[in-house]
């Protein structure tokens, strides 16, 4: 489940300004969205920064980075993000797509890229990935379109062109790829949601209606039922969280926040569903079995959020929360702070002068003293990952009356809670979509921030 959000907390702006450790395009290092993979794996971990991409293939023991410049991605604009089955990387840009050999070395535009891009994502194996563009004009007729692929992000083809629709984001059913959603805004500026049956060739709009001044972005399709899905929007300065179990004939308001949602998340089995925002005060929200959302956690300024498998990974914010990415095994009751960008040990390593390693070495020159730099004075200590256990998703296999919003009850749930550091209160927060409505122009592009998932 992808975010996107362009609010920063005070702290991290205050940050921003005050401080001397600023990338090229300016802006206070931080986290913003994470893909763990391929498919059901935890092979890979892809966190995407405003200074390019930390990856780690060893649970963390080396975090190595891909700077903008090997992306071709360098400005203040966070690409979406998706992984294909065989762990190529596939991002999306205001040029157009990009696209990384498996070892993530080489970088390209692949073929039938198109420009505009404002969402990319996948199915749960990474065999298919779906990419939205817009908005473009053809006469006197704006559209947008459907992107896909079924060879890791290498080419596309059209899917669908949507004729007088302004697209913002796009998803398909995890594990029914024939049923894709996308949402945007249609020609009379009302915000509208479509679905396709068949793969995302033909698309019509759903008999739900949202508020007429907010923006729709997906948050997540069930992994469980293709019907099933949440719907994140903005609303003045705040969000609003939508439900739909008919496939988008209805959507039931169950959450709302006063500042902008950064981060949800839902359990493989649908019971648990999290959002948080940047917001350290408002603190990790949590539901389970449909019940009030409840807050949860120590205080964090979540920037995403991502459940997989047993695990609720949490960016939390690197200038006020002393790291970027925690790690919750209890719900969300507790979180492990597990990444820092001090961690990061240098460019993409065995690529050669030609690949990341010859272009992300002189602006790593400058930066890595910097992150270093960062003040750890109240930074926690990092939890190691552990293997997670056997079985898979613990939490889900419990009994249902052990799963309750009592947070005794949840701590009894799944693994055993992280051992935070002495004096720290962790929590962690994170991943939404959102920002200003996009599709009608390149300058809108340009101010989105971070995204979901989808994450």
């Amino acid at each position: 489940m992808i975010v996107r959000a362009r609010t920063f907390s005070r702290l991290a702006l205050a940050a921003t300004l005050a401080s001397p450790l600023l990338h090229a395009n300016g802006r206070f290092p931080a986290a913003g969205h994470l893909l763990v993979g391929p498919g059901e794996s935890d092979g890979s971990f892809v966190l995407r920064t405003t200074f390019g991409l930390a990856l780690t293939t060893d649970r963390g023991a080396r975090w190595s980075w891909v700077c903008e410049e090997a992306l071709g991605a360098v400005g203040e604009f966070d690409p979406t993000t998706a992984l294909a089955s065989d762990g190529a990387i596939t991002l999306g840009l205001p040029d157009g797509l990009r696209v990384s050999t498996v070892d993530r070395c080489g970088w390209s535009a692949p073929a039938g890229s198109m420009a505009r891009v404002l969402d990319v994502t996948q199915s749960a194996t990474g065999e298919v990935l779906l990419a939205a563009a817009g908005a473009f004009v053809e006469g006197a007729t704006p559209y947008s379109v459907v992107l896909r692929s079924r060879d890791g992000g290498r080419s596309w083809t059209l899917a669908a062109r949507l004729d007088r629709f302004f697209v913002e984001t796009v998803d398909l059913a995890p594990r029914d790829p024939t049923r894709v959603y996308v949402s945007g805004a249609n020609a009379e500026a009302r915000p509208t949601i479509l679905r396709s049956n068949d793969g995302g060739d033909r698309f019509a709009p759903v008999a739900a209606t949202l508020p007429s001044n907010a923006t729709p972005y997906l948050a997540a399709v069930s992994r469980t039922n293709p019907d099933r899905l949440w719907v994140r929007t903005t609303e003045g300065l705040g969000s609003g969280l939508y439900r739909s179990d008919d496939g988008g004939a209805s959507l039931t308001r169950v959450a709302a926040s006063a500042a902008p949602m950064t981060g949800f998340a839902v359990s493989d089995d649908d019971r648990r569903v999290w959002w948080g925002t940047s917001e350290r005060g408002s603190g990790m929200q949590r539901s389970v079995d449909g019940a009030p959302f409840a807050r949860v956690g120590p205080p964090i300024a979540v920037r995403c959020l991502r459940f997989h498998r047993d695990t609720l990974f949490v960016c939390a914010d690197e200038a006020s929360d002393g790291y970027s990415l925690g790690w919750s095994r209890d719900l969300g009751e507790t979180v492990a702070p597990w990444m820092s960008l001090r961690d990061l040990q240098g460019p993409l390593p065995g690529c050669g002068d030609g690949g990341v390693s010859g272009r992300c070495e002189a602006p790593w020159a400058t930066l890595g003293p910097r992150l270093r730099d960062l003040d750890a004075a109240t930074a926690p200590a990092r939890v190691p990952l552990d293997p997670p256990d056997a079985g898979g998703d613990a939490a889900s296999d419990a009994p249902d009356d052990e799963v309750t919003l009592d947070a005794a009850a949840a701590r009894d749930v799944g693994s055993p809670a992280p051992t935070p550091a002495a004096g720290c209160a962790c929590a962690a927060r994170g991943n939404a979509r959102g920002s200003a409505p996009g599709g009608i122009a390149l300058a809108a592009l340009a101010r989105r921030r971070r995204r979901r998932r989808r994450g």
